[in-house]
């Protein structure tokens, strides 16, 4: 059971680092071409490597032990989530991921409009993801040896939800063009210092026989919560400045650092 959990922590850490690591040459190659010729050339050279990424993925082997009837999964679906719904633990962690999920897709969607009202100029877009990627870089890493030193994860949890809360309200205030580049480049990262450690903590209450499906319903509700950020933010940006939108996704945070902070309390 040690040797799976350190499997499953190395896994959400490694890959979570990988990604920013990925992130970090995409943004900065991004940013040199826009400088060197358009933002529609952008479109075509990702693409191209959008095709070439899945072509890896169409030669890649299947290594599924088994394939299940579709009466199975069906089933097996329904205690999953019969079992969500009814454990202590687990049902708010999901929560409060979607509140998480949900406030930083908001700001994702409207970080360009963000840097727009402050003149940054489209070229600094990159550079300002490829500084939150560097920051997201060490982030699984750092969570990792803060792990070893704190007993009560949920504590890390909730005091990283209002770090970032903190960051975004500063966000809503600055004036200056380079805190502004910085709160997004932080909040950008945010998800690396949370998400490695969330995972690995969240996967300790799930039943191995229901560990997938388990697992597919949260990620299917963080999608749902993504493409909900995106359509809520675009209505809202009709009639609501950007910082008006930006303080509504700091806001959306207090539920998540609620859970997070009331869970606490269970598991010292």
């Amino acid at each position: 059971m040690k040797k799976a959990n350190n499997l499953l922590e190395n896994y959400f850490v490694n890959s979570t680092w990988l990604g920013n690591a990925g992130f970090i040459i995409g943004s900065l190659l991004a940013a040199n071409i826009v400088t060197a010729f358009s933002m529609s050339v952008l479109w075509h050279v990702s693409g191209i490597i959008i095709f070439f990424s899945g072509m890896i993925l169409f030669f890649a082997p299947d290594c599924s032990p088994r394939k299940e009837k579709e009466t199975s999964v069906m089933n097996q679906m329904k205690q999953s989530v019969n079992y969500v719904r009814k454990h202590p633990t687990i049902r708010p962690l999901i929560i409060a991921t979607l509140f998480f999920v949900l406030s930083l897709s908001m700001v994702g969607f409207l970080f360009q409009p963000y840097l727009f009202e402050f003149g940054v100029p489209d070229s600094f877009y990159g550079y300002t993801l490829s500084l939150g990627a560097l920051l997201s870089v060490a982030a699984p890493i750092l969570a990792k040896k803060i792990k070893q030193r704190i007993r009560n994860l949920l504590i890390y949890f909730a005091a990283t939800i209002l770090i970032l809360i903190c960051v975004m309200l500063i966000g809503v205030i600055t004036t200056n063009q380079f805190i502004a580049m910085l709160v997004i480049a932080l909040v950008y990262s945010a998800m690396s210092y949370l998400t490695p450690l969330e995972e690995n903590f969240f996967q300790q209450f799930l039943p191995s026989k229901m560990r997938s499906t388990i697992g597919s319903v949260k990620s299917m509700g963080a999608e749902i919560a993504s493409a909900m950020a995106i359509l809520i933010a675009g209505v809202l940006s009709s009639f609501l400045s950007v910082r008006m939108i930006f303080l509504l996704s700091a806001v959306l945070l207090l539920p998540t650092l609620l859970i997070y902070f009331r869970l606490s309390k269970n598991h010292t």
